[in-house]
Formats: C-alpha cells, sequence, structure tokens
C-alpha cells in the first residue's frame, strides 16, 4: 500500500522485554542520563527528561542486572522516537552487540520462566 506506514508494536522485530537499568545517551559531547524501560536486539527506549531530534546519531551505553552481575555495554543508535516520557533508540552498530542484548533477553526470559 503505497503511503502506509506501520505504527507502533507492528513495526518491531523480536522480543522486547520491560528492563530496568541504567542509560547514558552520547550525542554531539553531551552525555544526558536516563533508565531503560524496554529492550529489544534492535533498540531500547529510555526514560529522560531531554528533548532529543528524531534522527540524530549517538552512542548509549546502559547497564543492566544479567542474573547476579552488572554488565554494561555501549552501542551505536540513532534516535527513532520521541514522547513526553523518552526516547526510542534504534541499535545501528555491530551484530555482536546486539547479539548481546538478544542473550541478555533470552537470560531475562529464562529467568522469569522458572
Amino acid at each position: 500500500m503505497v503511503g502506509f506506514t506501520q505504527q507502533g508494536a507492528d513495526r518491531r522485530r523480536g522480543t522486547r522485554i520491560q528492563q530496568r537499568g541504567l542509560a547514558v545517551i552520547q550525542i554531539a559531547g553531551r552525555r544526558l542520563g536516563g533508565f531503560v524501560a524496554n529492550l529489544s536486539g534492535g533498540g531500547a527506549f529510555i526514560n529522560c527528561s531531554q528533548e532529543l531530534a528524531i534522527g540524530t546519531p549517538c552512542e548509549i551505553r546502559l547497564w543492566m542486572n544479567e542474573g547476579s552481575k552488572l554488565s554494561s555495554l555501549s552501542l551505536q543508535g540513532d534516535i527513532c522516537r520521541r514522547t513526553p516520557q523518552g526516547v526510542g533508540i534504534r541499535f545501528v552498530g555491530p551484530q555482536e552487540t546486539q547479539d548481546w542484548v538478544a542473550s541478555l533477553i533470552d537470560s531475562q526470559q529464562a529467568s522469569s520462566a522458572a
């Protein structure tokens, strides 16, 4: 269908989990703090008070609980969504970092099912 744009959950690929963790978004030398609201292999939604322009490239550093240990990872991304609560970031970096996020999601789901 010409001009059709998928909205919200219809565009998402992969499993998305509700997750809590710290995030720092770095854009053009500025560091902005926030909290991870949800996470998938393709991106994350970060609760933050800053207004960031859609399409802006960024680096995001996440600190997440992985079982009994705290893990951190830096990812490349771009701002793909903005709401009054925060921003959606689409990961655009190397596949191995996206694979790490996917494995974190798998371990979270396995511990939730147990």
